[in-house]
């Protein structure tokens, strides 16, 4: 019977404990993603086109800036120019 009740305390301390760290992340969290949350500029000189995931950690980014269109592959770490528009998209 002894048994019983330290595998019962053993079950109810691990849940205390999980309870815990649940709450502890839940206050956390919402400033956790805050930093990482893409912000959208909406201006008239600037505007996303299109963001397509091509890979994991590569997007092809269609920027359209003063009228004019920009294609680029977007990594982690760098961003390669892949066509500029020399003419506005506007005409």
């Amino acid at each position: 019977m002894s048994n019983f009740f330290i595998e019962l305390v053993r079950v109810l301390l691990a849940l205390g404990i999980v309870i815990v760290l649940i709450l502890l992340i839940s206050a956390f969290l919402p400033k956790l993603l805050e930093k990482f949350r893409i912000r959208y500029v909406d201006n008239e000189d600037f505007r996303i086109k299109k963001l397509l995931p091509l890979s994991k950690g590569i997007n092809l980014l269609v920027l359209e800036i003063k009228g004019k269109l920009h294609v680029m592959i977007v990594t982690e770490r760098y961003t390669f120019l892949v066509y500029k528009d020399d003419v506005d998209s506007s005409t």
